[in-house]
């Protein structure tokens, strides 16, 4: 039986993480079985996270857990060895079948959205109701547009399209697609908002929705992760197999995937180097620094990187 979710970000976490150890400390006695058990817990509490009842979480929090899950397949990888080739392919399978932090997002955009809308309809009936739209005009006669403004109608408007608009990208994995979605979440600087005749609205939205550009690149970061970790085990198990890993990705196909895994960053195939012995992506800057000999991920980062330990070693 799954173990309760916990309410808070903290209870979260640290029971991913328990999850991972042990995962890890399974793999690490070549109990593989035991090891995908724990992270088909893990994949399955993380699910739960946005698809149960009463459970209204972050989706930061989901890109978290996500991220741990990805972190202990991509160790456990590092543990197999000859003979153990469908452990590899089972969690490749795992990766690529779960639900991607990206519909996490959609859940928590939509949550927002509900949330928000109503504190607007809230202040509008209430302690802001004589700023309402109709009820005060832009301007009085010879005098400039009052800064305490509230058009709830509009506001809420600007936050449907303020959500509509994450969502809508949030299925293409490419970053030139996600940049308009984060230029639209701008905080406006404060003279428009005094301008806009709606100021009232527009502080609201500023404060209520700050962080949602930043969710948007975590996604990119996570969505990168995973599709690097697909990646990284369809060479271990190539390798396993055929006794050297590929000249290119393109070897590959079909045997070990259906198609090279995008870059969510530039939408082109994710960069390998054999004799490095690393995958990496181009990251935020869309230059290819050719990645790096190390583990090098995160949202900040030229060129996140995965290396390929223990292969043929």
């Amino acid at each position: 039986m799954m173990d309760p979710v916990p309410a808070n970000y903290a209870g979260i976490t640290d029971l991913m993480k328990s999850l991972k150890v042990s995962a890890l400390h399974q793999s690490e006695k070549a109990d593989f079985e035991g090891a995908i058990a724990e992270v088909k817990r893990m994949t399955s509490l993380c699910e739960l996270l946005h698809e149960g009842e009463g459970y209204i979480v972050h989706s930061l929090v989901v890109i978290t857990a996500a991220a741990i899950i990805d972190r202990a397949i991509e160790e456990i990888a590092d543990q197999i060895a000859d003979g153990h080739q469908p452990y590899a392919t089972e969690l490749q399978e795992i990766l690529e079948k779960r639900n991607s932090a990206r519909n996490c997002v959609k859940f928590s955009f939509n949550v927002e959205y509900i949330a928000l809308k109503g504190t607007i309809i809230g202040l509008d009936e209430g302690e802001f109701a004589q700023f309402a739209e109709l009820k005060l005009p832009l301007t009085a006669p010879g005098k400039s547009p009052s800064p305490f403004v509230f058009k709830p109608n509009e506001t809420i408007l600007r936050l449907a399209e303020w959500c509509r608009v994450p969502i809508r990208n949030l299925d293409r994995a490419y970053y030139s697609e996600w940049e308009v979605a984060a230029d639209l979440l701008q905080k406006p600087p404060v003279h428009q908002m005094v301008l806009s005749g709606n100021f009232v609205g527009e502080t609201i939205l500023a404060i209520g929705l700050p962080v949602y550009d930043k969710i948007l690149v975590r996604v990119i970061d996570g969505e990168t992760r995973t599709q690097l970790t697909i990646l990284k085990l369809a060479l271990r198990r190539h390798e396993l197999d055929r006794g050297s890993l590929p000249d290119s990705l393109d070897a590959l196909v079909p045997d070990y995937l259906e198609a090279v895994p995008v870059d969510p960053y530039d939408g082109k195939p994710l960069r390998y180097s054999k004799e490095g012995r690393f995958v990496y992506s181009v990251g935020i800057d869309l230059v290819d620094g050719g990645g790096s000999p190390e583990d090098k991920l995160g949202p900040d980062v030229p060129d996140p990187t995965i290396k390929l330990v223990g292969y043929g070693e």
